[in-house]
């Protein structure tokens, strides 16, 4: 890739990042702004209606809570041990929620909610990404390719084979997109509305952020869910197949944009580099030419004057010329007036020197 195609990526890479950093502050600032002052209230009731409470107690109360919870451990989510007269948090380090927790190491995405605590946990992680990752990419990129042949198995089988034309492909592809959006984004959705108490776009965003591998962790499935169900094996076994199918479609659109991205705007800046390379090649051509056509001159100018007896004049009768010898017996004069560094201009035509 030429430099100047590079040089251009990252203005517009850092303009995009500009743009970015200026509507999340626009966006998101004031509700940053009322959420401090909303929390910043009920801190103060509560200290108000429960004055046997101190503002250090709570302070100390609110860091173990926040503890906990980077270590996975939710209040909110509880459910009743059998046997048990009370209710204990939900462990997260169950096979199933282990299990999830892998998914969310290998494929990169890491909703940053749960991590090892433990110095072995901790190494293992480290190997266990190194393998994992590779082997992941490799793994989704065999799905990607299996869910495109069938993509194309579907429109050559479907009614609108019959139809070619530009205007066929874009209906063929907005009916494929829409069938794989409804399978990967809101059929989910409203899964995650009926398991995890969302709204629709709350899981919609969720979907996004997941196939994605953004995991930003403010949504996680089975985890702090209001209802029960959310914590069920099946459940958790459906998200991960749901995690890998849905990576695999997404990376393969993700692409599919990114290759439209390089034929579209890096394309046609190497096409403009290559006229430009194509051009300068065509100058120096040019210039070298004309160079040699002076040095050609040079030397015939100083073949002349390293012959001074060509330029003898023979008088009214004979004018110089430039013969050439073809025989013993012909003499072929070229032109006249012309004289050539290798031969003599002679006043008699019976005398013949081939230098």
């Amino acid at each position: 890739m030429h430099w100047k195609i590079v040089v251009s990526l990252a203005v517009a890479f850092l303009a995009y990042l500009m743009i970015g950093g200026a509507v999340f502050q626009a966006l998101e600032r004031s509700n940053e702004t009322e959420a401090k002052t909303v929390y910043m209230d009920v801190n103060k009731d509560f200290l108000k209606n429960f004055s046997c409470v101190s503002e250090e107690d709570l302070k100390r109360l609110v860091t173990y809570v926040i503890g906990a919870y980077k270590h996975g451990v939710v209040f909110l989510a509880v459910q009743e041990e059998e046997g048990e007269d009370e209710d204990v948090s939900v462990s997260n380090w169950d096979y199933y929620s282990s299990l999830f927790f892998s998914v969310t190491v290998i494929t990169t995405i890491g909703y940053g909610h749960l991590s090892p605590g433990t110095f072995a946990g901790q190494l293992f992680c480290i190997l266990y990404a190194l393998v994992g990752i590779p082997l992941t990419g490799v793994f989704l990129a065999g799905v990607g390719d299996k869910l495109a042949r069938g993509f194309h198995f579907l429109n050559d089988k479907s009614f609108l084979s019959q139809y070619d034309g530009r205007c066929a492909k874009v209906v063929k592809g907005s009916v494929i997109a829409f069938f794989c959006i409804w399978i990967f984004f809101l059929l989910p959705a409203f899964m995650f509305k009926f398991y995890e108490g969302w709204t629709f776009f709350e899981g919609v965003y969720y979907s996004f952020i997941t196939l994605s591998t953004i995991g930003f962790g403010d949504y996680v499935a089975g985890y702090g869910s209001i209802t029960g169900l959310a914590f069920s094996p099946g459940y958790k076994l459906l998200l991960v197949t749901w995690i890998i199918f849905g990576l695999a479609f997404l990376s393969l659109v993700i692409n599919l944009l990114a290759d439209i991205m390089r034929s579209r705007v890096v394309d046609r800046v190497q096409d403009h580099v290559d006229r430009g390379r194509k051009a300068q090649r065509d100058n120096t051509n040019t210039t070298q030419r004309s160079d040699s056509a002076d040095s050609k001159d040079v030397q015939s100018q100083g073949a002349l004057s390293a012959h001074p007896e060509t330029q003898e004049s023979s008088g009214d009768d004979y004018l110089p010329c430039c013969i050439r010898y073809t025989s013993q017996d012909e003499i072929a004069p070229i032109k006249t007036g012309c004289l050539h560094p290798n031969y003599k201009t002679v006043k008699d035509d019976s005398v013949i020197e081939h230098l």
